[in-house]
């Protein structure tokens, strides 16, 4: 496989979801010189520093090969909180300096843009309504990308309340029931 089809696979190419996925950072075999080629990983980022570094990787490989019968182990402690998971502001920035970065080294490709807007996408609906300048920064980014092919609140009421009003408007009551929610919480113990 080339290092692009690897590419459009992993960020969501065939996931009717949009999420795409991730490969653990044991999984590769990388020659030094392709490593050397691809340049040194990038310690400005702290969320997604891996799948920057291996899209260029990847992107300056001849072929990528799989190797199904390997087996590697992912530790997780259940409590664990990943670097990926951390919701700060410098876990979203450096998620979207990623995905921009990731977008120079592919260059412009309306699949593959569209791609990354669904990733843009996600990280929006995770952080909506906080941090405006940076969730304003997101939605210009994912219409520089061409818009995204996903939306979130794909099922339910919800989703014909995003019809109808969007999905800022759907996140919004959820996010002021919880917080709501967590006021009686709070009150009552």
């Amino acid at each position: 496989q080339n290092g692009y089809d690897l590419l459009f696979d992993l960020y969501g190419g065939k996931d009717k979801k949009a999420e795409g996925g991730m490969v653990a950072l044991h999984a590769w075999l990388t020659p030094r010189r392709l490593i050397a080629e691809a340049g040194i990983w990038n310690e400005n980022l702290s969320v997604d520093d891996d799948g920057e570094f291996f899209c260029r990787v990847v992107l300056k490989a001849e072929q990528v090969k799989f190797v199904p019968e390997a087996i590697g182990y992912y530790r997780r402690h259940e409590h664990q909180n990943s670097l990926s998971s951390q919701k700060s502001y410098k876990a979203f920035r450096s998620a979207l300096d990623a995905i921009k970065l990731k977008y120079q080294h592919i260059g412009i490709d309306n699949g593959m843009n569209a791609l990354l807007a669904n990733q843009v996408m996600h990280l929006l609906n995770d952080l909506y309504p906080a941090e405006g300048k940076l969730c304003k920064e997101m939605q210009q980014f994912i219409d520089q990308l061409g818009g995204n092919t996903w939306e979130p609140y794909q099922e339910g009421v919800q989703k014909w309340l995003r019809i109808l009003f969007g999905w800022r408007f759907v996140k919004l009551l959820s996010y002021y029931k919880n917080k709501r929610k967590k006021n009686h919480i709070n009150t009552t113990s």
